[in-house]
């Protein structure tokens, strides 16, 4: 089997994996440092760079956070035209408060998501991204409150998509596709039962 030699510690141990940590770059395609230096290497970095290696940390939790990719998501739909949702924000001129360019005030004004299945919203649909207008809102709670919500009428009383299926216990996409997707009238979509195995 061949042998490799640390760098650091100048011994030699079977050129494996085992003993060295895979590497891009490499000839062999494994490290220089067998991966007992490389621990004694990052534990010696992480003493000396203390303080640095908490704002790493800190800064990688965040960058994995909900409410940090609710934050770059806003940032992105209000100013980069290449995405998708461009259209329904930044180019209807929706904008993002001066004060929320930084994450730390924005999460500072919101707080944490209080439900794992919560996202931003603003409370003005036509407003801007700022504390006033903003909040941490159920899916269903966004439905309500979309520019392109669908009212339907039914004994009485008018209501969206949403507070049908709420209402109702039915699937939001099942009214949804009966109504825009196969023309199926108010009462149809409101009353029939879904059949298993068959659409709508």
């Amino acid at each position: 089997m061949n042998q490799k030699t640390c760098i650091r510690c100048r011994f030699s141990f079977p050129a494996t994996p085992e003993f060295f940590s895979i590497g891009r770059g490499y000839a062999d395609g494994l490290q220089s440092y067998c991966k007992s230096c490389k621990r004694e290497l990052s534990r010696s970095w992480r003493e000396q760079n203390r303080e640095r290696h908490r704002e790493l940390c800190r800064r990688w939790n965040r960058a994995r956070s909900a409410e940090y990719l609710s934050w770059s998501n806003m940032i992105e739909r209000c100013y980069n035209a290449k995405t998708k949702a461009y259209k329904h924000y930044g180019a209807r001129g929706i904008t993002v408060c001066e004060r929320w360019f930084a994450f730390e005030n924005f999460l500072a004004d919101m707080g944490p998501r209080p439900r794992p299945t919560d996202s931003l919203d603003r409370i003005n649909n036509a407003g801007n991204y700022e504390p006033s207008n903003c909040r941490w809102a159920k899916r269903v709670q966004q439905m309500r409150n979309t520019r392109v919500n669908h009212l339907l009428e039914f004994n009485g009383e008018r209501r969206t998509i949403a507070e049908w299926s709420e209402k109702l216990g039915m699937p939001y996409t099942t009214i949804h596709e009966r109504i825009r997707r196969y023309g199926w009238t108010t009462e149809q979509a409101l009353t029939l039962k879904a059949q298993k195995g068959k659409k709508p």
